[in-house]
């Protein structure tokens, strides 16, 4: 985790080195990791963003609460699927969580729609198919206690 976080660190660097514009969001879907928050930069066709946020969260009455959270990079772009304006975006998502000793890694490609366009504030909606990969297989143990 300690590598995900000075990454991030040089990451947050570089985007504050550009000239673009800075835009903060609180939402659910790909751009935030789940329910979540993002940094981004825009430009009038594009997003660059790191997001952190949590997949789900569960509480059971035997183990707890468990919540499955992490961190993620992602891109958009509104020039691959329309010229003439840019709410129509299509992008890539990286994300790393930890749930509970299991480290798993997503990638995904979605489509976002933002309804005031890439580079103005505002809503957008959007679906993301993904793939999840983990380091290991959970046991489950069926016995009662």
């Amino acid at each position: 985790m300690k590598k995900i976080l000075k990454s991030l660190l040089l990451l947050s660097g570089t985007l504050l080195a550009t000239e673009n514009a800075i835009s903060y969001g609180l939402g659910l879907g790909q751009l935030y990791n789940g329910v979540g928050v993002n940094i981004a930069l825009q430009d009038t066709t594009n997003m660059k963003y790191v997001a952190v946020g949590c997949i789900d969260a569960s509480y059971g009455s035997y183990s707890g609460w468990d919540a499955n959270c992490g961190v993620a990079l992602g891109y958009v772009s509104t020039t691959i699927l329309s010229d003439k304006n840019n709410k129509h975006g299509l992008g890539v998502h990286i994300a790393l969580s930890d749930d509970v000793d299991n480290v798993a890694g997503t990638i995904g490609v979605g489509y976002t729609y933002f309804v005031n366009e890439i580079s103005n504030s505002g809503w957008n909606v959007g679906l993301t198919p993904s793939l999840t990969f983990r380091d290991r297989e959970t046991d489950v143990d069926n016995s009662t206690p």
